[in-house]
C-alpha cells in the first residue's frame, strides 16, 4: 500500500475559505469604522460640549478595540 501524499500548506479549498474570511473580517472592520464615524457626526451635532466629547472617546476606544481584534486574529490565523 502507498501511503496517502499529504499536501504540503493549505489545500485548495482551505485557501479560498481564508481568503473569504479575510475579505469578510475587512469587510466588517472598514463598515465599523464607518459606523462609527457617523455615530461621531451624529454625537457632535446633537449634543455638543462635555457629554458628547465622553461620548466620541467611548466610540474611539470601541473602534480602536475592533482594529486591535481584527489585526490579532490576522496575524494568529
Amino acid at each position: 500500500m502507498k501511503p496517502s501524499a499529504a499536501p504540503s500548506g493549505l489545500a485548495r479549498g482551505d485557501r479560498r475559505s481564508s481568503r473569504r474570511r479575510l475579505i469578510a473580517l475587512l469587510a466588517i472592520t472598514l463598515g465599523a469604522i464607518f459606523v462609527t464615524e457617523l455615530a461621531i457626526m451624529l454625537v457632535l451635532s446633537v449634543a455638543p460640549g462635555r457629554l458628547s466629547r465622553l461620548a466620541v472617546s467611548a466610540i474611539d476606544s470601541l473602534v480602536l478595540v475592533t482594529i486591535a481584534y481584527v489585526a490579532i486574529y490576522l496575524l494568529l490565523y
